[in-house]
């Protein structure tokens, strides 16, 4: 008798189904943390204390450095989107690793540690041999 044929080995869902939920939860989270920081932006400019804040926040140089904190967090925010675009298309592995890293670090983020399960989650679904062979670049 020769070699028994082997079962093939069951495989997972395919690449693009695997990264999907991580991806737009990823999304949403950073455009939740983008959203609020924009509204920052607007209220540090025209001197309204944000919450939690006081009659500090009414002066107007903390409040332009208030808003250019605040833009740096939209920006940061607006990187994770991309990132997380990039992962949905298994395009730029490396830039969607870097998106998912940033939203793993806590106190970057409006939604705070909101956003590290996702970004977590994408870092495990990305380091699958599968997930890896499927960027294309």
């Amino acid at each position: 008798m020769g070699p028994m044929p082997q079962a093939p080995v069951p495989q997972g869902p395919p690449a693009e189904q695997r990264v999907k939920v991580p991806a737009i939860l990823m999304m949403i989270f950073a455009g939740l943390s983008a959203a609020y920081y924009a509204l920052q932006v607007v209220l540090n400019l025209v001197g309204s204390a944000p919450i939690g804040g006081g009659e500090a926040m009414k002066n107007v140089p903390t409040g332009v450095a208030g808003a250019l904190l605040s833009l740096v967090f939209v920006a940061k925010d607006g990187f994770v989107v991309f990132g997380a675009l990039k992962l949905m298309k298994l395009e730029s592995r490396g830039l969607a690793m870097a998106a998912a890293v940033i939203s793993v670090i806590p106190l970057c983020s409006a939604c705070c540690i909101l956003g590290i399960p996702w970004g977590i989650w994408a870092l495990v679904v990305m380091s699958n041999p599968e997930v890896k062979a499927a960027f294309r670049g």
